[in-house]
Parts: structure tokens; sequence; C-alpha cells
């Protein structure tokens, strides 16, 4: 799930800062923080670490239809725009034994995608922008599946 949003908000540390907290207690980690020219690009993973989903998946039939044993990835790029921050999200399930998307029919299924991720990542994307908009004023601009 994706989506582009201007955050009223001058200041891109702040905003970044606040983000990355909301993030934190999600139970999400931190995996890699970068600036490229303007965007500051945030990449974080929730969820087990990849040793247990792996094991998870191996031992239990239908493991990956259950939140345990799947993994999700927060990725975002925000820079200062002229009406404020924008912030575009992308909220995606994650491989079980890489930090990267899953692949539909490679390594995620169809129940899988249907049962699990979708539901999943719908909720992981209400609850990130949820925590941003009890600290700033957030316009969306477009958000699709």
């Amino acid at each position: 799930m994706q989506g582009e949003f201007i955050v009223a908000a001058t200041d891109l540390n702040d905003f970044a800062s606040s983000y990355k907290q909301a993030l934190l207690n999600m139970g999400f980690k931190i995996e890699k923080e970068s600036q490229e020219g303007v965007v500051l690009k945030i990449k974080a993973v929730e969820g087990p670490s990849k040793l247990k989903a792996v094991l998870l998946r191996g031992l239990a039939k239908h493991a990956s239809q259950f939140r345990e044993a799947n993994r999700t990835g927060a990725e975002a790029e925000m820079y200062a725009g002229s009406k404020g921050i924008v912030l575009k999200l992308n909220v995606v399930p994650y491989m079980a034994f890489a930090n990267s998307k899953d692949i539909f029919l490679v390594t995620q299924g169809i129940g899988e995608r249907y049962l699990a991720d979708k539901p999943m990542v719908r909720d992981k994307f209400n609850q990130i922008i949820s925590a941003l908009m009890s600290r700033f004023q957030i316009s969306q601009v477009s958000v699709k599946e």
C-alpha cells in the first residue's frame, strides 16, 4: 500500500525524528537511512527476524497466513516542498529470508497475499499515518493498494 501526503511542518529533521519514533513504537527496526540530494529515505522492517520467520514457515504448514510469521517493510521518502513536507510512504510485505518485497507467486502464495499480507499491510499503513496525525496536520494527496 502506498500513499503520498503533505505534512504541515517546516523542519524535515523534526518530522523524520517523529516518523522514526512512530515506527519504533510499533515494533519496526530502522534498517537503512540515507539522504539523496534533498530527499531523505528511511527503510524499516517489522516482524520476526529472518531466521525466526523462515523457521516458523518451515515448521508450520500454513504459517505464512499468520502475522507472527510475516514481516512488513515501511519505505519512506520525504523532502521539503512548497506546501510543507512531502511524505511518500510505501508499506509492503517482506520476504521471510530477505529485507525486500515479496514477489507474488514466487515468494508469496495466493492465500498469503489475500488472507494475511493485504490486511496486515493496510493495518500497518493506517497505524503509521494515525501516529503521525496525532502530532502533525497531514493532507492526503493519493493512496493506492
